[in-house]
């Protein structure tokens, strides 16, 4: 699954490209041909559609546009909701459906769907469309987790980093301390005989020196 970062890199056609792929892996898993994802001019309110007689999910450009992904995706997994709906609807017959009661509920809805107009309310609590809205909903979810994770390993990373700094940077204090090593003298010329110090000055030779004149 792509990143908000990795979103915010492509160009509208790179993402349409990425749903595409996305929506391959969808299909596989629901044992249904994968639809075809495409681009669409609509107008701000509508947010997309699937086509079942040419098995093409649209969604809106506005969408595709944005530099966020998550309209784009909350769109694409309702209108993919849709094409499993109806790709189950289809092998009802057969007897081959992932759940015959839900699937006939959703046949007889199809048989009567009420589109979006004046009734918007009826529209929204169509078992077909209450079906997609929580499948949806439930991938987002999914989703919100996925990049929280990745944000948080990036972070337990970077401390863990900087903890690993912090710890080596006492253990060199200490060996000073101690006389086991020696500090690390910038102002030491180390072309006169000196060996090149390394980045904790454990080759330095030169005994420290800040006096002024003698």
């Amino acid at each position: 699954m792509f990143s908000s970062e990795d979103w915010k890199r492509m160009d509208r056609d790179e993402r349409v490209v990425a749903l595409n792929d996305l929506e391959r892996q969808e299909a596989i898993e629901q044992n249904r041909p994968p639809a075809d994802v495409a681009g669409e001019e609509m107008a701000s309110s509508e947010n997309g559609y699937y086509d079942h007689n040419v098995n093409k999910i649209a969604i809106n450009n506005e969408q595709l546009e944005s530099d966020e992904p998550y309209d784009a995706l909350r769109t694409y997994y309702h209108e993919e909701r849709h094409a499993y709906q109806h790709d189950q609807v289809e092998k009802l017959e057969e007897g081959k459906t992932d759940n015959p009661e839900q699937t006939q509920e959703w046949k007889e809805n199809f048989d009567n769907y009420d589109e979006p107009g004046s009734d918007f309310e009826l529209y929204e609590n169509q078992p077909v469309e209450q079906d997609a809205r929580d499948h949806s909903t439930k991938k987002m979810l999914e989703y919100n987790q996925t990049q929280n994770e990745d944000e948080t390993s990036d972070l337990d990373e970077s401390i863990a980093k900087e903890d690993e700094i912090a710890q080596q940077g006492a253990e060199d204090f200490e060996a000073i301390e101690s006389g086991e090593k020696k500090a690390y003298n910038p102002f030491n010329d180390t072309g006169s005989g000196g060996d090149t110090p390394t980045a904790t000055g454990e080759s330095v030779t030169d005994e420290m020196d800040y006096g002024i004149g003698t």
